[in-house]
């Protein structure tokens, strides 16, 4: 019989070897169901058929009913797999759906080895019970483990493994709140360098002047990503603005299982490719860059490779330590770069467009921050609330 692409997947599954007996029929082995043997504890069984079409057919069979009834394990693979083979996820959101699983589905986990067929309310909450309890999980990592199992769960009953509807479980399910870990709130002095450490960091990063500080400067003036700034390309930069046409990208590739990092040009979200107009300061930061790296391709380089959004982090978390302040994330440049146009009373449409964001109800709840020092703060309130005043003279006349 002439084999499709379907039936040649199916005889690559088959390990063992086809022969045609002495008494004229084919033979071949199965093995066993998981968890199943034979009666001298054998792992397999032999299977014979009268002509090599029939024997060929029989292998197609058993393999065809195999792969129709695959555990969520198998069915998180071809889930996954699906995705990327026709483009629906990027390298970063694989990479992460793969690291939910590997947190929540570790190969002990009997959960994984369920067969989708036999999936039902009561091993999904028990699976979720034994995921949340104890383990410090936050809603966001919940949010996450719930988009994978949603995946996994309607792309097999698509393709009719299950007929079990996870979109009703969850419609009805809610998590105990006590059982999700609360998120951590920060003090805004944790989230933002205040205008004493920003100008304290500026001096030092100037000082240096190598290019990783020149591109944590950057991000101070402009309030790129750190991922932004080191795929910047030098045909970005304009006279009065530079143009993010891509981010750095860290991800599992799912071919080769390898750990990649790149420069992809394209943005994290569709906002974030936009044209950020820069002040003076910027401009002098980034021909110092340029006086370095005149030949580019990329604005920041060192030794003729471009820097990584790694050793942006390195320098800054050492930059803190030298000017002896908290030491902080890159991201928290970003965070400040926000707060100080919101505090400016900048138009919220220019914000936006700065940021990257599409909404602006994001920069205020996420980004725009208190860069105030304690102290500051403390005499604003003094100055203001006087409830009171004066109360303790009255009393001391005895009025």
């Amino acid at each position: 019989m002439s084999r499709n692409s379907d039936d040649e997947k199916y005889f690559n599954m088959h390990p063992f070897k086809i022969y045609h007996g002495q008494d004229g029929r084919w033979y071949t082995y199965f093995l066993y169901p998981e968890g199943q043997t034979g009666q001298n504890g054998e792992d397999r069984y032999r299977i014979n058929r009268k002509t090599k079409a029939d024997m060929d057919q029989a292998i197609i069979d058993h393999y065809h009913a195999i792969s129709m009834d695959p555990t969520f394990e198998d069915a998180f693979r071809r889930w996954i797999e699906e995705r990327m083979t026709y483009g629906e996820l990027e390298d970063s959101t694989y990479t992460k759906y793969c690291n939910v699983y590997s947190r929540f589905f570790p190969a002990d986990e009997p959960f994984t080895q369920i067969h989708m067929r036999d999936m039902n309310d009561h091993e999904v909450e028990v699976f979720l019970k034994k995921a949340l309890a104890g383990r410090n999980v936050q809603r966001k990592a919940f949010n996450d483990l719930k988009t994978v199992m949603n995946g996994v769960f309607k792309f097999s009953r698509r393709e009719g493994y299950t007929d079990y509807s996870i979109t009703l479980f969850f419609k009805d399910y809610t998590v105990p709140a006590r059982m999700l870990a609360p998120s951590a709130e920060k003090d805004d002095s944790e989230e933002v360098f205040s205008e004493e450490e920003t100008e304290k960091l500026a001096s030092y990063l100037w000082q240096r002047r190598t290019p990783v500080c020149l591109g944590l400067l950057l991000m101070f003036q402009t309030g790129m990503r750190v991922g932004e700034t080191a795929s910047l390309r030098i045909c970005d930069v304009g006279k009065d603005s530079v143009t993010v046409n891509g981010t750095e990208v860290y991800y599992r590739d799912w071919k080769t299982g390898q750990r990649v990092c790149e420069a992809k040009g394209r943005g994290k979200t569709e906002a974030a490719h936009r044209e950020i107009l820069i002040p003076e300061q910027a401009k002098i930061t980034i021909s110092a860059a340029l006086l370095q790296n005149p030949d580019g391709p990329y604005l920041f380089m060192k030794n003729g490779h471009r820097i990584k959004t790694r050793a942006f982090n390195y320098e800054l978390h050492k930059a803190c330590r030298m000017v002896e302040i908290p030491e902080r994330s890159p991201h928290k440049i970003r965070k400040t770069y926000a707060s100080l146009l919101v505090a400016s009373k900048v138009d919220e449409r220019l914000i936006m467009h700065q940021m990257g964001h599409r909404d602006f109800s994001t920069t205020m709840k996420f980004y725009a921050k208190d860069r105030k020092e304690r102290k500051e703060n403390l005499s604003i309130i003094r100055n203001i609330v006087d409830i009171g005043a004066g109360i303790e003279e009255k009393d001391n006349s005895g009025q």
